[in-house]
């Protein structure tokens, strides 16, 4: 290269970009060499949790990453009193939500609470019922499914779905003990490890599933109060329904938020026909209104 060329910007710029690299090359070994001799000392995490990285710096977990499943518990738990907390005496009724009993005393665990027990109340599926009163498979699925789906949209008695009625009187001790729990004026369901090492993406949520369940039991039990018009009990049930919705909506996951949407859509849907009933007074829906 002559030097003529050299002095031209272009390889001017060349020369200086090599010379850098060399520079920084020579720093990384350096670095390494310093690393190597200090390999006993703990390394850092690769980005260090500070206002300048995230909003939440705490709790750490071992590896001095930010635990985001715990930083949750504390914010959402942060003032809920176990004696106001409707998600203990909730789960309590619910059992071993989808038969996962470690999940349900988990939670239970974690929020200072008795574990369930066998001989506890314990809410079943719609399904569960359908195999234990009809054998092992139970009445067909697409029967099952009509009458279930008619019993929640309209008045009905034990005469025309006698099994939906079966199953509401197997499980009224569960659906009264949760519409007792629901009134309760916080909620605080904590999410919890099945493992260590689990992300957020592996917590498991059977209990914020099943309530769907509870949820369209607790319709169909209102709407049977509707066929023999016992309005004050149905309402009982509707409002059981906006509760759940309303506290299940507070949980810390978009899968909450979303089924609690879904029961306040459900309890709504219902409460037109309660309106709409031929003995309803303009004085019970205002006092359904106001509570």
């Amino acid at each position: 290269m002559s030097s003529r060329n050299f002095k031209t910007p272009k390889y001017l710029l060349a020369w200086m970009l090599l010379q850098i690299g060399a520079t920084l090359a020579g720093q990384c070994a350096a670095q390494s060499a310093v690393e190597a001799a200090d390999s006993d000392l703990p390394a850092l995490p690769a980005i260090v949790p500070s206002p300048r990285t995230t909003r939440v710096t705490e709790p750490l977990d071992e590896e001095g990453y930010v635990d985001f499943i715990a930083a949750l518990n504390v914010k959402l738990g942060a003032g809920v009193a176990p004696s106001e907390n409707a998600a203990i005496p909730l789960l309590q009724a619910m059992g071993p939500s989808e038969g996962n009993e470690r999940i349900s005393n988990l939670i239970l665990k974690e929020l200072g609470a008795r574990p369930w027990q066998a001989g506890d109340v314990d809410f079943q599926s719609s399904g569960e019922l359908n195999k234990a009163a009809n054998g092992k498979n139970g009445v067909a699925v697409r029967e099952w499914n009509e009458q279930y789906e008619l019993a929640r949209n309209g008045p009905w008695t034990e005469q025309r779905f006698p099994g939906v009625a079966a199953a509401l009187i197997s499980n009224q001790r569960a659906l009264d003990a949760i519409s007792i729990a629901v009134q309760r004026p916080k909620y605080f369901r904590p999410l919890v490890r099945q493992q260590p090492t689990d992300d957020m993406i592996s917590i498991l949520l059977p209990d914020i599933q099943e309530s769907r369940d509870i949820a369209r039991q607790l319709q169909c039990r209102a709407m049977l109060h509707l066929g023999h018009g016992r309005l004050k009990e149905s309402r009982s049930d509707l409002l059981a329904m906006h509760r759940l919705a309303g506290h299940i909506a507070h949980g810390a996951t978009l899968v909450e938020g979303l089924v609690g949407v879904a029961i306040d859509t459900m309890a709504m849907t219902t409460e037109n026909v309660w309106a709409l009933h031929p003995d309803q007074t303009a004085e019970s829906i205002a006092a359904y209104r106001a509570e």
